[in-house]
């Protein structure tokens, strides 16, 4: 059996777009992966990335790609992971955790996409290709505290104007930070409204010397995640930038804060590493699962307004 899905996150980083293909044997088993990335540099983006500074010498690492290739922990028989640079004419600028979120929304909704293709539960499908005991332990440390049970794949509240469901995100951030989220949500079918009732989080991110510290950085970066995924979205026109206020461009309010727990998880031997990009990896692609959990729609480009997904369901 052959698998193969164009998964695209569109974000404020022009110029972003990812490839996801795998191949399926008989048994259900991913026997090859290929993950393709086109992305602009975000190399030194905040002294000038536009072509023309490039060309007077500006930017000598200009060739660095924004995150890519996304090197996941997931191991399967082939796999193929590659970076593709796309040239930029204007100087582009990033949010937190460059590249990363695009490549994780697109490996870890698509890992779902085959889950569920193969009527496999969420976690037991990724825990088969999960090898490395840093991710396998960060992952069922949140599996467990969230108390996951097996998602069922009849929906029996498909007609019910309001759904709940439930998704999971493994991330990773560099060779030793790792981080797994579990959502729950709550999709209102008639406006298409999403509401984030619950995040679990659990994360390892080397030596802990300040919990508290780490804790709120880690909440942060969550809730930095969904307002990204739910409400944040550069708008314009042909001229300029239109989305110039807390209007034009909502962010996550007080009412919209989820219930936050997080796992911390100690690596007393491993020399401690930043936590202020890890937690906001895979937040977009947990709440894109755990929309589809609910309504057994796939969304494929942030953020997830109530008008997309509204028409997604239509």
């Amino acid at each position: 059996m052959d698998a193969a899905r164009r998964a695209r996150l569109g974000t404020n980083e022009s110029s972003h777009g990812d490839d996801v293909r795998a191949g399926l044997d008989a048994q259900g088993h991913i026997t090859a992966f290929d993950f393709q990335q086109w992305s602009q540099s975000h190399s030194r983006g905040e002294s000038g990335n536009s072509l023309a500074w490039r060309l007077v010498g500006g930017n000598p690492d200009w060739e660095r790609l924004s995150g890519g290739p996304y090197p996941p922990s997931y191991e399967f028989p082939s796999k193929r992971m590659s970076g593709h640079f796309v040239e930029e004419l204007f100087r582009s600028i990033y949010l937190r955790a460059p590249g990363r979120i695009q490549g994780n929304f697109a490996i870890e909704s698509f890992l779902d996409e085959i889950a569920a293709d193969q009527q496999a539960d969420p976690v037991e499908f990724r825990r088969h290709y999960l090898k490395d005991a840093m991710a396998l332990q960060v992952f069922d440390a949140a599996v467990q505290r969230a108390r996951w049970q097996p998602r069922p794949l009849a929906r029996s509240n498909a007609r019910q104007s309001v759904v709940s469901g439930r998704g999971i995100s493994f991330g990773e951030h560099g060779p030793e930070k790792r981080a797994t989220i579990v959502a729950d949500v709550q999709v209102d079918r008639t406006s298409g409204r999403v509401h984030v009732s619950k995040i679990v989080i659990a994360t390892a991110c080397g030596r802990i010397i300040n919990p508290q510290g780490l804790r709120h950085q880690v909440q942060g970066a969550v809730l930095q995640g969904i307002s990204r995924t739910l409400f944040e979205a550069v708008k314009f026109d042909r001229s300029h930038v239109t989305s110039l206020d807390w209007l034009s461009y909502p962010v996550l309010t007080f009412p919209d804060v989820p219930d936050i727990e997080s796992v911390l998880i100690d690596q007393r031997d491993v020399e401690p590493s930043g936590a202020g990009e890890l937690a906001t990896v895979p937040v977009a692609a947990a709440l894109c699962n755990a929309i589809f959990d609910a309504t057994g729609v796939r969304l494929r480009q942030v953020p997830f307004t109530p008008e997309r997904v509204k028409s997604a369901l239509g």
